[in-house]
């Protein structure tokens, strides 16, 4: 089954096999390690900017203004 490794008349194909003849499983794997690589090469989706933490840091302690002793 190797009419869909072919681009097709009129057509240049993505990948071209120079040496060998590999199976339907070797192209395949050569055009996921190719999507790979060109999926890692596009941007960064722009990231929304990170909001202040809502905790307070050690300096911000408040303590209460007096204790109740019973």
């Amino acid at each position: 089954m190797r009419g869909g490794a072919t681009a097709g008349p009129g057509r240049e194909g993505v990948l071209r096999i120079v040496r060998g003849h590999p199976g339907d499983e070797e192209i395949a794997a050569a055009a996921i390690a190719l999507l790979a690589v060109l999926a890692s090469r596009r941007p960064a989706p722009a990231s929304r900017p990170r909001a202040a933490p809502e905790w307070r840091g050690a300096g911000e302690f408040r303590p209460p203004g007096s204790w109740a002793a019973r």
